[in-house]
């Protein structure tokens, strides 16, 4: 079947929903001194309850992006960790160094297919069996082209 417009806004709206009231949950839990905000360190471990592997440089970087204080509030950890998620925790450096590479094999193409996804890997220094990559590339392929996009190949690393 398929989705009307006004039925997906109204689904997409219940994710929202729904991100918010589990964020809102893992920010209380971390909230150990029921002071209404979080440090870094605690940002850190609602980062990790999220399934992330924080990294401290990445987060560094979103947190001077949005002018975040010491500690941020429930809303400032909502933009931060939506902030977080589009840069999938790299470096302004990574990201950079992550296009550089993507470029240099998919020329002028939206994606790179398996090998080309080695070569990129093997450049960045990150060795891999081919079986691997493979199925890396299998779970990240989120329009199941057989093929990785840039954004998909931020997911991979």
């Amino acid at each position: 079947g398929t989705v009307e417009f006004k039925e997906f806004l109204l689904f997409m709206r219940k994710v929202g929903e729904q991100e918010m009231e589990t964020l809102r949950a893992v920010f209380e839990d971390a909230d150990a001194d029921d002071s209404g905000a979080l440090d870094f360190q605690e940002v850190m471990g609602v980062l990790r309850n999220m399934g992330y592997a924080p990294d401290s440089e990445a987060m560094k970087e979103v947190a001077l992006d949005l002018e975040c204080k010491e500690s941020m509030t429930l809303d400032e950890l909502s933009d931060f960790v939506a902030a977080y998620r589009l840069r999938e925790g790299l470096t302004k450096k990574d990201l950079k160094e992550l296009r550089e590479a993507f470029s240099r094999y998919a020329a002028d193409a939206p994606e790179i297919d398996i090998l080309d996804l080695g070569k990129i890997l093997r450049w960045l220094g990150i060795n891999m069996p081919f079986e691997l990559q493979t199925v890396l590339a299998e779970k990240v392929d989120l329009d199941g082209s057989g093929r990785i996009s840039e954004q998909e190949l931020r997911k991979l690393i």
